[in-house]
């Protein structure tokens, strides 16, 4: 799935803790503890997390225009591009590379961690938005229909996989928001 190698980013962006339920990965092998490290804390290799399928670096990652992905966010949700909802993506449209051509500001189609957290950001809103809270009340359900709706392509088993779940410490609406901020900032819907 695409949004797997930043999922833990964005979890961390938005102010979540989360787990991803994905399978297990084989136990980690243990490494001599180093010269410098205490002896009652030994040190661990975990294996490399899965690779995602797209593999392009970050700097040749190229954004949709804004007013694209505000109306792919916009359908994926189910609410009208003008509504109040998107009101913090709209006000930060500049920081998400639109274009202001009367103030002098070219369009920015490159993805870089600043815009990714201004994304989030104005993501907020809508993530706790209660009509999109209905529409999408259980995300293992729901993604066949948001697949489609925002990505242009049925989920997969590893889709509903990669879901975050609830647990320790985190809640069922924080699961749910951490879901939400992932799936529609994932590469699938933000860029061509």
């Amino acid at each position: 799935m695409v949004f797997r190698s930043s999922l833990l980013a964005l979890a961390l962006l938005s102010g979540c803790e989360a787990e991803v339920s994905a399978p297990t990965p084989a136990a980690p092998a243990a490494v001599a503890p180093s010269p410098m490290a205490p002896r009652e804390a030994p040190v661990t290799v975990l294996p490399a997390p899965p690779r995602s399928s797209v593999e392009l670096p970050p700097e040749r990652l190229q954004l949709l225009p804004f007013d694209v992905r505000l109306q792919r966010v916009a359908a994926s949700v189910g609410l009208p591009v003008a509504d109040p909802v998107f009101d913090a993506l709209r006000s930060r449209a500049t920081d998400l590379g639109a274009h202001d051509f009367a103030n002098g500001v070219a369009p920015d189609l490159a993805w870089t961690g600043r815009r990714l957290s201004v994304w989030i950001e104005g993501l907020a809103p809508v993530c706790t938005d209660s009509r999109v809270r209905t529409r999408f009340a259980d995300w293992a359900a729901s993604m066949p229909r948001f697949a489609l709706e925002a990505w242009g392509r049925p989920s997969t088993p590893e889709d509903v996989a990669e879901l975050v779940t609830s647990g320790g410490s985190l809640s069922a609406a924080d699961a749910w928001r951490a879901n939400c901020l992932v799936l529609l900032s994932g590469v699938e819907l933000l860029s061509p």
